[in-house]
């Protein structure tokens, strides 16, 4: 038995559970979208001057705190998983969160219709107001990686083939019946 502190270096692996030591979970990883911003209220502010690792540091400490948005004129702003936002394309900020999820399951010609996340700037959103522009996000990749930024996102739904609604879009949950449909590509954790 070891005398004195213990630290994650002497903790063991357990099989089965690679991300489990000594039945604790490891650190949560930083998940990166570059080229995207967040929209909504935010919960603490820091300027230009301080890092998006220093913005997201901060948002470690402060309860509830999920989400970054930075900016390397603008600054950083934190955001809770209480909060509704949405997320916008644009080249010149970085989204941040910690996840502990790993990369989804991936569902192909598998389509969850209804509970699309709503945003807007404007009051109470609308039908249209989607919390991603559907078209904005158009790779698999991307969209799932919009998910798992968006708090409150469980099912990204990727539409490959319908014009008019094709794009990413984020649903809290799926409903019970999914439908197959080609070109329709679902991503569920």
């Amino acid at each position: 038995m070891k005398s004195g502190p213990v630290t994650k270096a002497d903790a063991f692996k357990i099989d089965g559970y690679p991300n489990v030591r000594c039945g604790l979970p490891d650190a949560k990883r930083v998940l990166t979208v570059s080229g995207w911003k967040v929209r909504g209220i935010f919960m603490f502010e820091l300027d230009a001057s301080q890092s998006s690792q220093n913005c997201l540091e901060r948002c470690r400490t402060i309860p509830g705190c999920v989400l970054i948005s930075w900016h390397n004129h603008f600054g950083c702003f934190g955001y809770s998983n209480t909060t509704e936002i949405g997320l916008v394309a644009d080249a010149a900020w970085t989204s941040m969160t910690l996840t502990g999820r790993g990369s989804p399951k991936v569902l192909p010609n598998t389509e969850y219709l209804g509970d699309d996340l709503r945003y807007s700037d404007d009051g109470p959103a609308q039908v249209q107001d989607f919390a991603v522009k559907p078209e904005t996000a158009s790779n698999g990749e991307l969209c799932w990686k919009l998910c798992v930024i968006h708090p409150h996102c469980n099912v990204a739904v990727l539409n490959a083939v319908d014009v008019g609604v094709m794009g990413c879009y984020l649903k809290h949950k799926e409903v019970d019946n999914p439908s197959t449909r080609p070109g329709i590509t679902t991503y569920q954790w």
